[in-house]
């Protein structure tokens, strides 16, 4: 390559990276290293990030360097810190399946969830393998003796609000 050509290369990609980023944006960023707390992602704005454990979609060991990974930043340092940026590979996806659910609850249709757990009045079900809703005992063709079936079935939703600050009552 020309050193012409990679100076154009460098611009083209230069202005295709933002430079400002701030809280709330989604970006694609690739896995730089693993740490036993969580990992440090090149955010591609001249700068790294880094998602804690409890904001990854499955544990540090399961990540490879040089993945791409979607994630929500959630912090920005100002100037004088030298902290890193923070931010999330949950927050992205819970968003689009929230969407779904209330897309869902809208039309009237079905989505897909496993029953995977037992609570006073009902069943626990796991929707996309992220959110948590409630199945009501009077709802179910369950019995309460039954044993819960582990396969996935289609859920009609029949209530949708959103309770506090990210909290959402899924029935």
């Amino acid at each position: 390559m020309t050193e012409e050509a990679r100076r154009e290369l460098e611009e083209m990609i230069e202005e295709n990276v933002p430079t400002d980023i701030s809280p709330g944006m989604v970006v694609k960023g690739v896995v730089v290293s693993k740490r036993s707390d969580g990992v440090l992602v090149d955010l591609r704005t001249k700068s790294e990030g880094f998602v804690p454990q409890n904001e990854l979609l499955r544990p540090v060991e399961r990540y490879r360097e040089g993945e791409e990974i979607e994630v929500l930043v959630t912090r920005v340092p100002r100037g004088d810190e030298e902290e890193l940026i923070r931010a999330s590979e949950k927050q992205p996806v819970i968003r689009k399946i929230l969407d779904k659910i209330e897309r869902a609850y809208r039309e009237d249709s079905p989505v897909l969830g496993r029953i995977v757990d037992r609570q006073k009045g009902g069943y626990v079900v796991e929707i996309d393998g992220v959110i948590k809703a409630f199945l009501p005992g009077s709802h179910s063709m369950l019995e309460r003796a039954d044993r819960i079936p582990r396969k996935a079935m289609e859920f009609a939703i029949i209530d949708f609000r959103r309770q506090r600050r990210d909290r959402y009552n899924i029935v």
